[in-house]
């Protein structure tokens, strides 16, 4: 499977996870999992199928993929739509789930979360991981505008409707 995304995308910014080598692994499933799944409820199985075989290197190399894989700035039908390329809004995406997930440890005797004595864990408000996957919302809405605005270069298209994350 052809990633875009690797694990040192997650080394800083505003998507930054720290990890060590257990982490790490855990991460790339995160990676392999929520990046293939995003795509194609963005794209459709079979317009997935012809950006995954076109890309090298993470990027792709025709110019009917790099339009929506890179930033977009454009007006359509009187509306500014505006993104940070595809890349940002798999990031995230996965930091979404994978810090949400993270929170909460599973035993044989049920979910647990961690405590040190000399630290708190935070809220997942206080992360705001919601103001991240809805800015990932709103990148992937201006993908598909774009694309259906494009329609004859993207004949394939079948993505679906994302909706924004609800707080936790």
């Amino acid at each position: 499977m052809a990633n875009i995304l690797d694990i040192s995308d997650f080394s800083s910014g505003e998507n930054q996870i720290n990890h060590n080598g257990y982490a790490s692994n855990n991460l790339q499933w995160y990676i392999d999992k929520y990046e293939r799944e995003y795509l194609i409820d963005l794209l459709g199985v079979t317009l997935y199928n012809l950006f995954i075989a076109d890309l090298s290197g993470g990027v792709p190399q025709s110019a009917i993929y790099t339009e929506i894989f890179e930033p977009i700035a454009t007006v359509i039908d009187s509306k500014n739509l505006v993104n940070r390329g595809m890349k940002e809004m798999l990031k995230g995406f996965v930091y979404f789930h994978y810090v949400r997930d993270d929170m909460f440890k599973q035993t044989p005797t049920g979910a647990k979360a961690s405590k040190s004595d000399n630290s708190t864990n935070v809220t997942l408000t206080s992360l705001n991981i919601q103001g991240r996957f809805n800015d990932s919302v709103d990148d992937f809405r201006v993908i598909q505008e774009y694309i259906k605005e494009n329609e004859t270069d993207y004949p394939t298209f079948l993505g679906v409707d994302l909706d924004y994350s609800l707080p936790i």
